[in-house]
């Protein structure tokens, strides 16, 4: 997002803004000091002088020291409506001999800064402090995965001058979390920390070389340090390097300089530009411009697409990835024709990637000679995937694409893009192969051969079995969400509950997400199941909740599902049914009561369904202890035309005799068996009645003797 800073009055920000002692402090100056001192905050306050004259005002007063010139930049930098003069600071402090550390905190704040270019100085201000509280703040800070990529941008480029083990330590595990811009930003400051620059981003050889010098003495890692960069030093070609740092500095300085209007023009030159450490920055500033979401106008765009054919690999690399960030339709068209005629496997990549973001039926044949070499098979397999998502293979190009996944995926290590390509292209011959590859000993090739099974053809079975497997699970669990809609799935789900907190909420809500498309015969199944662990009430509760109150969106199998049907009716009367049953058996017959009153309500309730209507309303009554109420009930259903016979309206009381007995509340009990003896004695089965009769022996009081 731009931001446009509206013109505003020079602040005011001098001696007075200062805290008391640093007044005191001014009052000590001589004359001449305090006109310098007036002076200079001038300067720092000028909107119409240059960002460059700013810094240099701001850079004299830290040179002085004054307290009162500590104080007020502290407090601009707290409070300033104008970034340049906070970017002046911060660049001063960036160049200062010994910065005042009053500094580091408000610095600090201002990496939450919306204007990019700011933070970028603030980082290299905050680089400049040897202080041990501010490394651990800047390490956290760049570890913090809830922080936002702009501030840990921010954090890393202001490590990569503070060169301690325990520096490097952060920055070589964060070449394996996160963005890939982190990632990347984590190699370059470990390269500008140590002097190495041969392992490049490559996470396991800074490991390696971590491990092995990670706990040298200090001596002898400083040692090794600057032995490090004496040597990066000694192989350059000091000459051109130094006229090659100041032409780019001049020109990122040119460009932070100008307004935003300009910068386009700026860009655009860069881009265009023999020197390919220009075209390379002018790069790097795109790349910084599309990481915070600003605007990339059209002749930079145009210059972008001419970079596409420069003679240097990472330029046409860079320019096709930043060009499918912001989804260039037009770059897209050009990079067809460059496929095959690209020599170099990273660009060729990174044109197939633009291509995958934006699919064209015209390069889906270079794809399928490019995915038989190992070298860009994966990002051919991907583009593959995207066109065939886009419908734009003829018949034979998917045979030809299959045949070609097909004879990779045998190999040893077969490319997950590939085998995710097969998910969506193969058929039932291809299950056997994918299948065994979800034990593969790569973990990468397991979560591939889980993700080929989300097309709608194939069958969730085989999932169920790695369910335990911890690589695999959160995949299964979503694959098992987005498709499971059986008994045995739901079964097989609710057997491998994770401990995990966050994957134990996305195993819930596929739970929920399965019980919502299950037929009535196999939700009897799983409440069957849940029903024998009283443990798991709680969950009981949800799946039932669940299948009763949901409106499936999909039927399991990719296609939309009707709001309605007769076996969704179904299934949501049984859940309905059971869920009352469940609240009536773990004593809260306030909840089960506007269940029955809403399928009271309902027309269509089949017969079975009509009947466990009738007598959970009877339960519920005895539930509430409403017994003359429930003798009533009892009455009425007694009549001639009832679907519910003596012995089926006698089990509820029975049952509720029964557990005030076990509760020792004989009073109960003995109202209970008075009522069914009085409505249902002699209309009972022989075991009923034999029941009735215990339960009078169980409920009468012994008679009294007599005197």
């Amino acid at each position: 997002m731009l931001l446009a800073f509206a013109p505003s009055m020079p602040q005011t920000f001098a001696v007075e803004e200062a805290s008391d002692a640093a007044r005191l402090e001014t009052d000590r100056l001589d004359p001449a000091q305090q006109r310098e001192l007036e002076h200079l905050l001038d300067d720092l306050r000028d909107a119409n002088l240059d960002l460059d004259r700013r810094q240099r005002a701001a850079l004299i007063l830290l040179d002085h020291g004054w307290p009162a010139a500590i104080a007020s930049m502290k407090q601009t930098l707290g409070h300033a409506r104008d970034p340049l003069v906070q970017r002046a600071i911060a660049r001063a402090v960036n160049r200062a001999d010994q910065p005042d550390p009053q500094l580091i905190e408000p610095l600090m704040k201002l990496l939450n800064a919306e204007d990019p270019d700011l933070r970028r100085d603030v980082a290299g201000g905050l680089s400049r402090f040897n202080d041990p509280n501010l490394t651990r703040q800047l390490i956290d800070l760049a570890s913090d995965d809830t922080e936002s990529s702009t501030r840990r941008l921010g954090a890393i480029e202001a490590l990569a001058q503070q060169r301690q083990p325990k520096v490097v330590a952060a920055l070589v595990r964060l070449t394996t979390t996160g963005s890939q811009p982190l990632r990347d930003a984590a190699f370059e400051a470990l390269a500008k920390l140590t002097g190495l620059t041969d392992l490049g981003k490559d996470p396991a050889a800074w490991q390696r070389w971590w491990v092995r010098n990670g706990k040298l003495p200090t001596p002898r890692w400083l040692a090794m340090l600057m032995q490090n960069l004496s040597a990066q030093s000694a192989d350059l070609n000091r000459r051109l390097a130094k006229r090659t740092e100041r032409l780019t500095q001049t020109y990122n300085n040119l460009y932070d300089a100008t307004d935003e209007k300009g910068r386009g023009a700026i860009l655009q030159q860069m881009l265009a530009d023999e020197l390919i450490e220009l075209r390379l920055l002018a790069l790097s500033l795109i790349e910084r411009r599309v990481l915070n979401a600003q605007t990339i106008p059209d002749e930079v765009r145009v210059g972008m697409r001419k970079r596409l054919t420069d003679r240097d690999p990472a330029v046409r690399a860079k320019s096709a990835t930043l060009l499918e960030n912001v989804a260039d339709t037009e770059a897209a068209t050009l990079v067809i024709d460059l496929l095959l005629g690209e020599s170099d496997p990273k660009a060729q990549s990174a044109y197939l990637a633009l291509l995958a973001r934006l699919p064209q039926r015209e390069a889906v044949n270079p794809a399928l000679l490019l995915l038989q070499r190992d070298d860009v098979r994966a990002a051919a397999a991907t583009f593959l995937l995207a066109a065939v998502e886009k419908k734009l293979l003829t018949e034979s190009q998917v045979d030809s694409a299959l045949a070609v996944a097909r004879e990779q995926m045998l190999s040893e290590a077969p490319e997950p893009a590939v085998i995710k390509l097969i998910g969506k292209i193969g058929d039932k011959s291809d299950q056997k192969r994918l299948v065994q590859l979800l034990t593969h000993e790569d973990p990468q090739v397991r979560l591939a051969a889980v993700n080929a099974f989300e097309d709608p053809h194939w069958p969730i079975d085989p999932m169920l079995e790695r369910l335990n497997d911890p690589t695999l699970k959160p995949a299964i669990i979503q694959l098992i969400e987005r498709r499971g809609s059986q008994g045995s799935t739901l079964i097989a789900l609710l057997g491998a509950e994770p401990e995990d907190a966050d994957l134990l909420a996305k195993w819930t809500a596929a739970a929920a997400a399965v019980a919502g498309r299950l037929t009535a015969e196999d939700l009897i199944k799983v409440d069957t199941v849940l029903s024998d662990q009283p443990e798991r009430v709680a969950l009981e509760e949800q799946i039932l909740k669940a299948a009763a109150n949901h409106v499936a969106t999909s039927n399991g199998a990719g296609e939309p599902a009707p709001a309605s049907t007769p076996a969704a009716d179904a299934r949501r009367d049984e859940a309905s049914l059971r869920l009352a049953t469940l609240y009536l058996r773990t004593d809260q017959p306030a909840k089960a009561k506007p269940i029955y009153e809403k399928l009271t309500a309902r027309n269509g309730l089949s017969a079975d369904h009509q009947r466990r209507l009738l007598l959970g309303q009877l339960e519920l009554l005895l539930a509430q202890k409403q017994f003359d109420d429930a003798a009533a009930y009892t009455t009425k259903q007694l009549a001639p035309g009832s679907v519910l016979t003596a012995d089926a309206l006698a089990a509820p009381w029975l049952d509720a005799a029964d557990k005030a007995l076990a509760a020792r509340n004989a009073a109960d009990a003995r109202t209970l068996t008075q009522h069914a003896a009085r409505l249902l004695a002699g209309k009972l089965s022989a075991p009923l009645a034999a029941r009735l009769t215990k339960l009078q022996a169980q409920t009468t009081p012994p008679a009294t003797a007599t005197p």
